[in-house]
């Protein structure tokens, strides 16, 4: 029997932004000895964290002492700072575009305007697109690092999953981006007259 998703209705990009920000709030080194929920939660925080890295040319620190998360500062969807060090700068998509050199501007603000400033090689620029772009060179033009939802799908299902098992909300979201995934990838097996929009 199928059940209820939260994130068939809370399906704006504010709610992801509230997603995003409660699992890297896991990523803090208390949460590895706490029960098997939050260590399940902890290693796919941190998981997803080092994918950021990655993206970025970087490596995630071996531990992470302190971790602060908040949302809509100067307009940045996400804004993680990790050891007091490193700034991981998210704007989140669930379908729009960059627009008004917002990613410029974010960027920009972490260098000098914001009470605590990073050297451009401590800021990692993630662009998070769950839905689908056509192409990703002004994105990258402007400095930041595409994560797709192939990119965290790939991520989620490489996981031991433990905190599937430990956490409806991250069930939820997993089974929302594998829904999108396959409504987009269902032109490959129903006839064109069958496909929705997603296809």
């Amino acid at each position: 029997m199928t059940t209820p998703n939260l994130f068939k209705f809370a399906t704006s990009e504010l709610s992801q932004d509230a997603f995003i920000c409660w699992l890297l709030s896991w990523a803090d080194q208390d949460y590895q000895t706490g029960n098997d929920k939050h260590r399940a939660l902890n290693r796919l925080a941190t998981s997803v964290l080092a994918l950021f890295f990655k993206k970025a040319g970087n490596s995630l620190p071996s531990r992470i002492d302190k971790i602060v998360v908040k949302r809509q500062v100067n307009n940045i969807d996400v804004l993680c700072i990790i050891n007091d060090t490193y700034c991981v700068l998210i704007e989140d998509k669930v379908g729009s575009l960059q627009h008004s050199d917002q990613l410029i501007r974010y960027k920009q603000f972490m260098l000098n305007g914001h009470a605590q400033t990073f050297t451009e090689d401590k800021i990692i620029p993630i662009y998070l697109q769950t839905h689908d772009q056509s192409n990703y060179k002004a994105v990258l033009k402007d400095g930041f690092y595409p994560v797709t939802r192939r990119d965290l799908l790939d991520l989620f299902n490489s996981e031991q999953n433990a905190a599937l098992q430990e956490s409806d909300i991250y069930s939820d979201y997993l089974n929302h981006l594998q829904s999108i995934e396959e409504a987009v990838q269902s032109f490959k097996s129903k006839p064109v007259n069958e496909w929705k929009k997603r296809a």
